[in-house]
C-alpha cells in the first residue's frame, strides 16, 4: 500500500507540471449570453445595474468613447446616457472596464469582462423609449438567458417587463457524461485485453465499477464547471476525483477481480486509471490551449 501512495503523490507532480505554463491570463471568466426573442425593431442592447452615476461620471465615459480607449469601438446612442429605471442603469456608465459586448448570430448577444452577477437587461430603441427586464440573477459561470418580450408593446418606455429563462445546456451535459463514461470503458477495456482478461464477469465487473466511479466523478465536474471555475476547477476535481478513484478501483479489483491473482489486478488498476487520467487530463489542456 505504501508503494501505491507513493505512485499516486508521483502521479500527482506530474499532473501538475504542465499546469506550469499555462498563462494565468487565460483563466475563463464569466459569461453571459442574451437571447432577445419577440423584438421586431432595432434596438440597442445593454445591462442595468443598480448604481448611482452623477454627471462626473457621464463625462468621463464619453471622453473615453471619443478616445474609443476601452470601449472596443462600440457606439453608445445618446439616449443612453439618460436611461434610469428606477435606481438602476446602463452598466457601461458605471466602470472603467466596461462589459465587452458583440452580436453573435441574430437577436443573441454576447457579454464578456466583467459581467455582473445581478443585472437587468435594457433594450433601448431609435425613438429613444425603451424597455427593460425583470431582474436576473444566472446561477451558471457561462450563463444564457432568454429574454422574451412577446406581447409586449416596445412604442412606450416600460420597466420590469417580459419574461426570463434561464437556459440550461442539458444536451452538452448528457453529451459529456456518455463521452466520458464510453471513453473510460474503452480505454479499461484496452487495458483489460494486454493484461490477459478474457472472461465475460471480467469486462462486466470493470464496466460496473466504472459506471459508478466516473458518473459521480463526472457530477462534481459538471457543478464545477457549470457553476463555479470551468477548466482550472475541473482539473483539481479531476485531480482529487481521481486520486480517490485510484484507491478505490484498486482495493476493489483486488478483491474481486478474480480471474487472474490479485497482484495482476492491483497493476491492472494503477495502469488502467493512470492511462485512463492522462487522457482526460491531455483533453482538458488541449481545451485550455485552444
Amino acid at each position: 500500500m505504501k508503494k501505491i501512495i507513493l505512485f499516486l503523490l508521483i502521479l500527482s507532480i506530474f499532473i501538475l507540471i504542465p499546469m506550469n505554463h499555462v498563462s494565468a491570463d487565460t483563466g475563463p471568466r464569466p459569461t453571459l449570453e442574451i437571447e432577445v426573442v419577440g423584438v421586431s425593431q432595432p434596438f440597442y442592447i445593454d445591462l442595468l445595474i443598480l448604481a448611482e452615476v452623477d454627471q462626473e461620471k457621464i463625462n468621463e465615459v464619453r471622453e473615453a468613447m471619443e478616445s474609443d480607449e476601452i470601449y472596443y469601438g462600440r457606439v453608445v446612442p445618446e439616449d443612453l446616457y439618460f436611461v434610469r429605471a428606477n435606481d438602476y442603469v446602463p452598466s457601461i456608465l458605471t466602470t472603467k472596464s466596461p462589459t465587452y459586448y458583440r452580436l453573435t448570430m441574430e437577436n443573441e448577444h454576447l457579454f464578456t469582462l466583467n459581467v455582473p452577477q445581478t443585472f437587468k437587461v435594457l433594450l433601448l430603441f431609435e425613438d429613444g423609449n425603451y424597455i427593460t427586464s425583470k431582474l436576473i440573477e444566472p446561477t451558471l459561470f457561462n450563463s444564457k438567458i432568454r429574454v422574451s418580450m412577446t406581447n409586449v408593446d416596445t412604442l412606450i418606455t416600460q420597466t420590469d417587463v417580459g419574461s426570463v429563462e434561464e437556459i440550461f445546456p442539458v444536451a452538452t451535459m448528457t453529451f459529456d457524461l456518455a463521452l466520458r463514461i464510453l471513453g473510460t470503458i474503452v480505454v479499461e477495456f484496452m487495458v483489460l485485453v494486454l493484461f490477459g482478461y478474457f472472461e465475460k464477469k471480467s469486462y462486466l465487473f470493470v464496466m460496473y465499477v466504472n459506471l459508478f466511479t466516473q458518473v459521480t466523478l463526472t457530477l462534481f465536474m459538471f457543478v464545477t464547471k457549470f457553476y463555479f471555475s470551468p477548466i482550472f476547477g475541473e482539473l483539481i476535481v479531476l485531480l482529487i476525483g481521481e486520486t480517490f478513484i485510484f484507491a478505490f478501483e484498486i482495493l476493489i479489483y483486488r478483491k474481486y477481480l478474480k480471474e487472474h491473482g490479485k497482484q495482476r489486478a492491483v497493476l491492472y488498476g494503477l495502469i488502467a486509471n493512470t492511462v485512463s487520467l492522462l487522457a482526460s487530463f491531455s483533453i482538458v489542456i488541449l481545451y485550455i490551449n485552444f
